[in-house]
């Protein structure tokens, strides 16, 4: 009777523990979607406006600034969005084009294969010469293609580049009473001429931070 109780205890034992993971694993799920739900309110709240980012914006010594493009490039969040479609559009591209060389090349080794082992349904030396011509052909074209997709990428980035300036120009020119500055200097980046420039000047900043804010209430 006494060893028949001991067993019901145990198993009561290990219910009550079961439940009770139960009940904590439960509870950390809410507590997970609760903090979450938070989050994503939170981060709505922070998008703060383009006039309230300026009107903080740092006091400048001179009516001289100068913007770190590199900074622009790495944080700007629709460049950065823009640049990663780039990359998934060329990496598609590119695979397409792997694949036809492998295939091509895979067809071509068969066929020298055949030659080789006198096995090809060719006969006439002419036929044989006709058949190589037409996979150069096919590699030509397939190089062409290559040299076509890398002058399109050349192209593409470049006119990304082109339209970040022409939004950070459109954005300066917008708001130079704002920030009271005469003359912005561009540093970094390939056409980046500014060897040396005062912290004090560098407004890359606030304008990052208004560049992001006036995207995300644009997207909104």
């Amino acid at each position: 009777m006494k060893k028949i109780q001991y067993i019901i205890n145990v198993v009561l034992g290990l219910a009550v523990a079961i439940l009770f993971t139960l009940f904590v694993n439960q509870k950390q799920k809410i507590n997970n979607f609760q903090s979450s739900n938070k989050t994503e309110v939170s981060d709505g709240k922070k998008i703060e406006s383009v006039d309230s980012i300026l009107k903080n914006a740092k006091e400048l010594p001179f009516p001289i600034a100068f913007v770190n493009i590199d900074t622009i490039e790495a944080n700007f969040i629709y460049y950065k969005q823009q640049k990663e479609n780039l990359e998934k559009s060329i990496n598609s591209k590119q695979q397409i084009l792997l694949n036809k060389e492998q295939k091509l090349n895979s067809d071509y080794e068969k066929f020298a294969m055949e030659v080789q082992n006198g096995t090809t349904k060719l006969v006439t030396r002419a036929e044989l010469e006709k058949e190589d011509m037409k996979f150069q052909r096919l590699m030509q074209g397939l190089m062409l293609e290559k040299q076509k997709m890398e002058e399109e990428v050349v192209n593409q980035e470049n006119n990304l580049v082109k339209e970040i300036n022409t939004s950070l120009d459109s954005f300066l020119k917008k708001y130079k009473d704002e920030l009271k500055y005469s003359y912005v200097f561009q540093k970094g980046g390939m056409a980046g001429t500014l060897l040396y420039a005062n912290d004090s000047l560098d407004i890359t900043k606030d304008v990052l931070k208004a560049l992001n804010a006036e995207y995300a209430n644009k997207v909104k």
